[in-house]
């Protein structure tokens, strides 16, 4: 069957702060008890930093998740939130294969530390950063990484649409 879930006609954007927190939870709780979900649709959420934070750590703590697909584009997603993915792709049981980040707010400092993860990622095969805020500075950090990895699974990176004034 297909494990997917996707929220998009319940925009977590609509909730009060306070909802948002709660509809996390919910989120998380679900995660927990589906580990077979492979797909989650979270763009255009203004999922921030402190959410997707909480979201994985809580994704850390299920025992064989089998996510391999995660879309968080169109997000108030900042560097703090691209550290905790950061974090998330190289632990053990991590089979995240597609990542979209594109439409966020991440700046070399978080290309850098996803860059970073990659030197020990072989699962990880697609990689959408468009229009976020990176320049040539997270570009060299992100080619450096992956010349260290030689089993990277990375097949594809999107970084196209970075606004002109950082060039």
């Amino acid at each position: 069957g297909n494990n997917s879930i996707n929220l998009q006609p319940y925009k977590l954007r609509e909730c009060s702060p306070q909802s948002m927190e709660e509809s996390t939870l919910i989120l998380i709780d679900m995660i927990k008890r589906q580990p077979t979900l492979e797909e989650i649709h979270l763009s255009d959420n203004e999922i921030d930093d402190k959410v997707l934070i909480k979201l994985f750590k809580g994704m850390e703590e299920v025992n064989d998740l089998a996510l391999k697909k995660l879309y968080l584009s169109q997000n108030l997603i900042e560097d703090q939130g691209a550290f905790a993915i950061a974090k998330f792709p190289i632990s053990p049981s991590a089979r995240l294969e597609e990542l979209d980040l594109s439409d966020n707010s991440i700046s070399d400092f978080g290309l850098e530390a996803l860059s970073k993860s990659l030197e020990v990622n072989t699962v990880l095969a697609s990689l959408s950063l468009s229009k976020n805020l990176i320049s040539d500075i997270g570009y060299d950090a992100l080619v450096s990484s992956i010349q260290e990895n030689n089993n990277l699974g990375l097949k594809r990176v999107d970084l196209r649409g970075q606004p002109n004034f950082y060039y």
